[in-house]
């Protein structure tokens, strides 16, 4: 349950830095969906740690017949995109000016 929570605030840290250079709703939603469509084949290639939606299917255990899970590169790999995602929100949000992008 811990693996799927983490899995969840990774791809919620990459949504909203989505939706922070892209301002129309469909574009954000479209690259979610079609990440997870790579994601899943990622997870089926054993690439669970390369996107944060196969981390997410990997850390629901879906793909995992033992049901024994990687706990340490999952947590490893979520912190990444939750740190990259929140650092490039930053410096986004540093050098623009949120009232000009209407």
């Amino acid at each position: 349950m811990l693996s799927a929570i983490l899995s969840i605030a990774a791809i919620t840290a990459l949504q909203s830095t989505l939706s922070m250079f892209f301002h129309s709703f469909a574009l954000p939603i479209a690259l979610a969906f079609l990440g997870s469509l790579v994601g899943l084949t990622l997870t089926v290639k054993g690439a669970y740690y390369a996107l944060p939606y196969s981390a997410l299917i990997y850390g629901m255990g879906s793909t995992s017949i033992t049901g024994e899970l990687n706990f340490p590169i999952l947590l490893l790999s979520c912190s990444f995109y939750i740190f990259a995602a929140l650092g490039i929100g930053i410096l986004y949000l540093k050098k623009s000016d949120v009232r000009t992008h209407v």
